[in-house]
C-alpha cells in the first residue's frame, strides 16, 4: 500500500508520449504499472498509426509548439489525496527533460502539513524528490515529447482561459474511451495554457499561468540539472541492532504477504488511515481489512520504499534505491530527510518491506547486508479487524474529520481499542482471520 502519491510519467511512444495521459497530475503509483495499463498505452499507440492519413491536420495546420518552456502550473482536476498548492515546470526537447516542482498539502489542517516535490524525467532516468529526499522512479518513467499526437487532432476552435486567448486541439481514441485537449496561447501559437485527459482511470487538467515564456532562464536551466543527491542511495541509519515492531497494515481482503509492503507503527497507520479514508480514496484503492503485526527487524534504517501492489493480488512494487534493508520515514516524510534516522514519536513512522531483505526461516540472521543475512521476519499476525468496523461502527472516520490535524493523537485510541478490545461497546472490532 503506498503512503505518497506521485506525480508520474509512463512510459515513451513514438507518436504519442505517454507523459502527456498524466500532465502534471498525481497518480496512483500502482495503475502505472498495471498490465492492463501497459494494454492502454499499446492500443493507444495503434489506434494513432491505423487512423486513416486524412485524419492528419494538413502540415501548415499542425501547431508548431514550442521545444522548451517553464513557467507556473496548477492542477484544476485534484484526483488525488493532496492538494496543489502551487507548482512550477520546465519543459526541454533540448535536452530531453521535464522537471515538475509542486507545493502540496495534505488533507489536513495547518501549513507544516505541506510538501516540496519535484519530479525529474530524463532520457535515462528519473528521479522524485520529496522532503530533501531523492528516490528512483521506475525505468519506464522517462522523458519523452508529449505533443506528437498533435497531428492527429482536430481544430476545436477558440476559448478564453484564465482571461487567455487560446485555440484547442483535440483528439479523441473510442477503443479506450480517452480525450485528450491542449488549448494554445493564441497570440504566439506556440505555448500551452491548458491540457486536459480524461479517461476511465484518470483525469487531469493542468493550467499553465500567465508567466509562462519559452526562452528559459538561468535559473530554469539549473532546474534540468540532476541533483547530486539522486547519483547515490542515502546512507544506512547507523547504531543497527535487532528490535521488535509493533505494526500495521490497510489492505485487500485475504491479502497477508507483507513483502514489499508499506506498513506503520499505530500513530503512524492512524495518519495514513485518515488520509486516505478523508479523501475517498479507500475504495479505490481496494483496502478493505486492517491487520497488526509484530515483527523482528534490524534497525539499520534504509531508504524509505513507496510500495504498491498493480492489483490486489499481484506482488508489490517499491520505488527506493534501497533493496535489503527496512525502510523508514516519519509519516508523509514530514521531517528532514524524511525521517529516515530520527526521533518519528511525534507523528509516526511508516516502514517499507523489502522482498530480498525478507528471512527465509527462523534461524537466518538478523543483521546488516551480507553474510546470509537479513533484515525483518513476520513474528506473528495478531489480529484482522474489517475496515468498515474500524471507520464506520466505531467512528474513525468522524474522528479523523473532527480532529483535522495531524498527527491525530486522539484518533489513535479508535485504532488502539479496534485491535486491543473484543467487545464492541468499548470500541473492539471482531478478529476477523480466525
Amino acid at each position: 500500500k503506498e503512503r505518497t502519491k506521485h506525480s508520474l510519467q509512463i512510459t515513451t511512444m513514438p507518436s504519442l508520449s505517454k507523459t502527456l495521459l498524466l500532465g502534471a497530475s498525481v497518480v496512483n503509483v500502482a495503475s502505472a504499472t498495471t498490465d492492463a495499463q501497459s494494454q492502454f498505452f499499446n492500443n493507444l499507440a495503434e489506434h494513432l498509426e491505423s487512423l486513416p492519413h486524412s485524419r492528419l491536420l494538413s502540415e501548415s495546420d499542425v501547431p508548431s509548439l514550442a521545444p522548451t518552456y517553464a513557467g507556473s502550473v496548477k492542477d484544476a482536476s485534484q484526483t488525488s489525496s493532496m492538494v496543489k498548492v502551487s507548482g512550477f515546470e520546465v519543459y526541454s526537447e533540448t535536452v530531453s527533460m521535464r522537471v515538475v516542482q509542486t507545493l502540496e498539502r495534505l488533507p489536513f489542517n495547518g501549513t507544516d502539513n505541506q510538501l516540496n516535490m519535484s519530479t525529474i524525467l530524463a532520457v535515462n532516468k528519473s528521479y522524485l524528490i520529496l522532503s530533501e529526499r531523492c528516490q528512483p522512479l521506475p525505468d519506464e518513467d522517462k522523458f519523452a515529447p508529449m505533443y506528437g499526437w498533435l497531428k492527429y487532432a482536430k481544430n476545436l476552435g477558440n476559448m478564453t482561459i484564465d482571461d487567455r486567448a487560446c485555440t484547442s486541439y483535440g483528439l479523441t481514441v473510442p477503443t479506450e474511451n480517452v480525450s485528450l485537449a491542449l488549448c494554445i496561447d493564441a497570440e504566439t501559437g506556440r505555448l500551452p495554457v491548458s491540457f486536459n485527459v480524461t479517461s476511465p482511470l484518470y483525469q487531469t487538467k493542468s493550467i499553465y499561468g500567465a508567466d509562462i515564456h519559452e526562452t528559459l532562464t538561468s535559473s530554469d536551466e539549473a532546474l534540468l540539472q540532476i541533483p547530486d543527491q539522486c547519483l547515490e542511495p542515502p546512507p544506512i541509519c547507523d547504531g543497527g541492532e535487532v528490535t521488535e515492531l509493533d505494526v500495521y497494515i490497510f489492505h485487500p481482503a485475504n491479502q497477508f504477504d507483507l513483502y514489499n509492503e508499506d506498513v506503520a507503527d499505530l500513530l503512524g497507520d492512524t495518519a495514513f488511515i485518515c488520509s486516505d479514508a478523508a479523501s475517498g480514496h479507500t475504495d479505490s484503492d481496494a483496502y478493505e481489512w486492517v491487520s497488526r503485526y509484530s515483527l523482528q527487524v534490524w534497525s539499520g534504517w534504509g531508504d524509505y520504499g513507496e510500495c504498491n501492489r498493480p492489483s490486489p493480488h499481484e506482488e508489490g512494487v517499491c520505488i527506493s534505491f534501497e533493496d535489503y534493508a527496512v525502510g523508514r520515514e516519519a509519516s508523509f516524510g514530514l521531517k528532514p530527510k524524511g525521517g529516515q534516522c530520527v526521533d518519528n514519536s511525534d507523528i509516526g513512522s511508516w516502514y517499507s518491506l523489502p522482498k530480498d531483505g525478507m528471512c527465509q526461516n527462523d534461524t537466518q540472521t538478523l543483521g546488516p547486508k551480507g553474510d546470509g543475512n537479513c533484515s525483518w521476519r513476520v513474528v506473528e499476525k495478531l489480529k484482522t479487524i474489517n475496515g468498515t468496523c474500524l471507520l464506520k461502527d466505531q467512528g474513525m472516520l468522524n474522528s479523523c474529520l473532527s480532529e483535522t490535524s495531524l498527527p491525530f493523537k486522539k484518533t489513535q485510541y479508535v485504532l488502539f481499542n479496534a485491535f486491543n478490545e473484543t467487545d464492541p461497546a468499548k470500541g473492539g472490532c471482531p478478529d476477523i482471520s480466525k
